[in-house]
């Protein structure tokens, strides 16, 4: 494999129409409006409670057991990012999207990879 290939298909992959009319949706999903509440209900999207940010603080947990099975549900099940947005995020623009896709051929690496 070849790093530089990898990018780039990657990168032309990530920057498509196709990705590009959707990434909007993504974005609602991870950091937006459909995180939490209804729309994250209508989504689907609804993760284990101590998986949100500030929903437990374990300083106060004073048994240890529970303390420490509260600390091992967090590291098994991660974290979920801050919302960042609470409204939809704005789909990207058709213009756009025809334009994106008509430089695509043209697309280079903004780098070169070290040997």
């Amino acid at each position: 494999g070849c790093p530089e290939r990898f990018v780039r298909l990657h990168r032309q992959a990530l920057e498509s129409p196709i990705v590009s009319r959707r990434l909007h949706l993504w974005i609602d999903l991870i950091f937006g409006a459909s995180q939490k509440g209804h729309r994250a209900e209508d989504a689907k999207n609804l993760f284990y409670y101590l998986t949100y940010p500030g929903q437990v603080d374990v300083s106060l947990i004073t048994e240890p057991k529970t303390r420490e099975a509260t600390l091992a549900q967090i590291s098994s099940f991660g974290q979920t990012p801050s919302q960042v947005f609470t409204t939809p995020h704005p789909e990207k623009d058709a213009a756009a999207i025809m334009t994106q896709q008509a430089q695509q051929s043209s697309l280079k690496l903004p780098f070169v990879m070290p040997p």
